[in-house]
């Protein structure tokens, strides 16, 4: 056995099967163990029942969250025998030797955690997720393509289940603050069909839930969110000070009120060029501000706060 296992989550995603054949000489090839933790409550035992080869356990996650992703992951963690453990999400096609690239670096002990690039089946606004040279920091740690030790895993308290998205970028920052870093293999590519325009909208909306409950949960990285994605406040002020100052502009003729509000968005508008399709990317944020705005208003902080951490006491204990 090498020490490696490979995490699935998955929750009523019958294209799990894609995943799990492209996985199953990769695991075979290096000795490695596939969990999978499905929160479909039964709908995918025929996957299971065509895959003996995998690890497979029921989510037992909180009934009373719809979205259960960080739970899922910290549950696959708990049952992995391997002291390396790879996130890759349920409809990734991981190319040729991934498993063994990904995972070489943290086995053989040079470092700690590792990502590789994530490239979209369909055109998407952003391109590809990740694509930096070898040895560099990854830019975003996405558990798309993301490979860690358990050591470091335990270190910095596993997923936070506060979130319902954004706990993977949430677990980077704590990997930084743990004085590590998630280098960049850039030949461990994983494929995934990120869904039609409209599923992408809906996935941006998320984002933008996520991006909120970063902004409410973790108020020392405030500055990182906005340098790193200036629409995460430049749009939603945007968006919240459009109709008064339209108001106040038709109520006084005096459309120089409109000015700063149009040097703003003009200015988003060619940062937004820079992505492979501007007008893609532009509406991404767009959609990305009004889920910040929704989750903003609807709400509260100290109801965010609320919410059970996950703990490494309770965890899901290995499976004898």
């Amino acid at each position: 056995m090498s020490g490696v296992s490979v995490v699935v989550i998955s929750k009523n995603e019958g294209f799990l099967t894609s995943t799990l054949e492209a996985l199953k000489m990769q695991c075979a090839e290096i000795g490695a163990e596939c969990v999978v933790v499905d929160a479909s409550r039964g709908s995918l035992s025929h996957l299971r029942d065509a895959h003996p080869w995998v690890r497979w356990h029921d989510s037992t996650a909180p009934r009373d969250r719809e979205v259960t992703i960080p739970h899922q992951r910290n549950e696959g963690v708990g049952i992995a025998a391997g002291h390396v453990i790879a996130f890759c999400d349920a409809g990734g096609i991981p190319a040729e030797g991934w498993l063994s690239r990904l995972t070489a670096p943290i086995v053989d002990g040079l470092l700690s955690a590792t990502g590789g690039p994530i490239r979209s089946v369909r055109p998407s606004a952003y391109g590809t997720l990740n694509e930096v040279p070898s040895g560099s920091k990854v830019p975003s740690v996405v558990t798309s393509n993301f490979a860690v030790s358990r050591e470091l895993f335990d270190r910095v308290g596993g997923f936070d289940e506060r979130f319902d998205y954004g706990s993977d970028t949430d677990f980077g920052w704590r990997v930084e603050e743990a004085g590590e870093k998630a280098v960049s293999v850039c030949d461990a590519v994983m494929t995934i069909d990120w869904g039609d325009r409209r599923r992408q909208l809906r996935r941006d909306w998320r984002y933008g839930q996520a991006k909120a409950r970063q902004w409410q949960l973790r108020p020392e990285r405030r500055m990182t969110l906005v340098q790193d994605s200036p629409e995460v406040l430049v749009y939603p002020l945007l968006l919240l000070t459009a109709p008064p100052a339209i108001l106040a502009a038709m109520a006084t003729r005096r459309w120089v009120l409109l000015a700063p509000w149009i040097q703003a968005l003009s200015i988003l508008h060619r940062r937004d060029r820079s992505f492979g399709r501007p007008r893609d990317a532009m509406l991404s944020h767009l959609v990305v501000s009004l889920g910040i705005c929704h989750e903003m208003l609807s709400t509260s902080p100290s109801r965010v706060a609320a919410g059970r951490r996950h703990m490494l006491g309770g965890r899901v204990p290995v499976e004898q």
